[in-house]
């Protein structure tokens, strides 16, 4: 029932789904689902943080790496849903209690100021650019518009108007469903038109190889970083990159960058604008001058003279 309600709704990502259906299968599979209480799903959370520690290669000797908190609570929402459907058709009388994990500690803080940026893009090695040309402009892309590096994939060129200087993220690309129109203006404007001096005819996507949609970019991307003195470091990062960067401009109110980013809840947005060192450290230089600058100025409020008394 659930695999076929994600279907039904034309979710992206039917493989997450089957991953979530055959994890939780092998826990409870061989159980009555009255059987599976909130005390028994309560054990399964445990059971799958701990799952997954290991030491050995590819780790720091002593660490231990676990599931993440937002990994298993994947697997919880679909398990919910689950029951909610069974609940729906009238299959069960109720559904369990499912308590969620904690995701704050979850949250990546991985961004890319513009300097960096460009440094990982003209990162080279011994035989030359470690990014070339078509992935370069994909990467750029998500920089520029805070897409997501599948939508960005997905672009072609019925969604392109270079006339009318606007790109159109179509409703089956966007994260939320919805579809979005976009200006293109200065450096994505010329991008594109980089981009369409390289069009094919057997190709509708925008931004390809020899004619081939863009395959994984992973590996070069690592390496391009690691070149440029930048570690820890993923793709998914352009968006979070491009949210703070709209937002320091000083002239973007938040509601357009919500709007261009495809953000329609506070709370997920807040997770893309991170605060840096750099951020604080120029937050506590700006007010040190503002109590410098207004301390030297002549009070407003002229203090009372003493009154004074008989004797005087």
């Amino acid at each position: 029932m659930y695999l076929t309600d994600y279907k039904i709704n034309g979710r992206r990502t039917p493989k997450h789904a089957e991953r979530y259906v055959q994890n939780l299968r092998q826990a409870f599979g061989l159980e009555r689902a009255l059987d599976i209480t909130a005390d028994r799903i309560n054990a399964y959370t445990v059971q799958r943080l701990e799952e997954g520690r290991v030491r050995g290669r590819g780790h720091v000797r002593g660490r231990e790496r676990g599931l993440q908190p937002a990994t298993v609570n994947r697997e919880l929402a679909a398990l919910g849903r689950m029951f909610s459907l069974a609940v729906r058709a009238g299959k069960l009388p109720h559904r369990p209690r499912i308590a969620k994990l904690d995701e704050s500690g979850n949250v990546r803080e991985g961004f890319l100021e513009p300097a960096e940026f460009e440094a990982v893009c003209n990162a080279k090695n011994k035989v030359g650019k470690i990014l070339p040309a078509h992935l370069e402009d994909a990467l750029r892309f998500a920089y520029l518009t805070g897409w997501r590096i599948g939508a960005v994939r997905a672009l072609e060129w019925r969604d392109v108007d270079l006339r009318g200087r606007t790109v159109r993220l179509r409703s089956a690309s966007a994260k939320n469903k919805r579809p979005e129109e976009i200006p293109a203006r200065g450096e994505l404007l010329a991008l594109l038109k980089r981009r369409e001096a390289d069009r094919r005819l057997d190709c509708t996507c925008v931004f390809h190889h020899d004619g081939k949609p863009l395959g994984d970019h992973r590996k070069r991307w690592r390496a391009a970083c690691k070149a440029a003195g930048l570690s820890g470091i993923i793709v998914h990062d352009l968006r979070r990159s491009a949210a703070r960067n709209a937002l320091r401009t000083g002239k973007i109110p938040e509601r357009v960058v919500m709007e261009l980013g495809g953000w329609r809840t506070r709370s997920v947005f807040d997770r893309y604008n991170v605060t840096s060192e750099k951020d604080l450290a120029n937050a506590v230089e700006a007010i040190s001058e503002y109590v410098t600058e207004r301390g030297a100025e002549r009070p407003r409020v002229e203090p009372l003279p003493a009154r004074r008394t008989e004797t005087e």
